[in-house]
């Protein structure tokens, strides 16, 4: 099971990168929307985490282009509050990660979901 992981700050892709490959995924990672893009048309990875706000191409973009060419899961990740999970849900995202609060209790959802594939 393969996930890519795009965000900007890459604190957050480091975190995440280690949490996903010791719970035995492989990841991928981009900076940007743009980047983003192209590691889903290369790598074809079975879930997208997604940030809202990165330069060149933010986040909401990046999910309506990926959506010409692909059906993969995406989940939104935001520190700010711009995006509730009920808009995330609406613009097709899975949920959306506040990296501010317990991730524990943001991945739980998540978690759960992937556990069976």
């Amino acid at each position: 099971f393969s996930i890519l992981v795009a965000d900007d700050d890459e604190r957050i892709i480091n975190f995440l990168s280690v949490r996903l490959k010791s719970a035995g995924y492989d990841v991928c990672t981009a900076a940007n929307g743009i980047q983003a893009l192209d590691q889903v048309r290369a790598k074809n990875p079975d879930l997208v985490i997604l940030d809202l706000v990165m330069p060149q191409m933010d986040g909401l973009e990046a999910m309506r282009e990926l959506r010409t060419f692909a059906a993969t899961p995406v989940i939104m990740l935001t520190a700010g509050e711009r995006m509730t999970k009920k808009s995330a849900v609406s613009s097709s995202a899975l949920t959306i990660i506040f990296p501010n609060l317990s991730i524990q209790t943001n991945w739980l959802p998540v978690s759960r979901r992937f556990a069976a594939v």
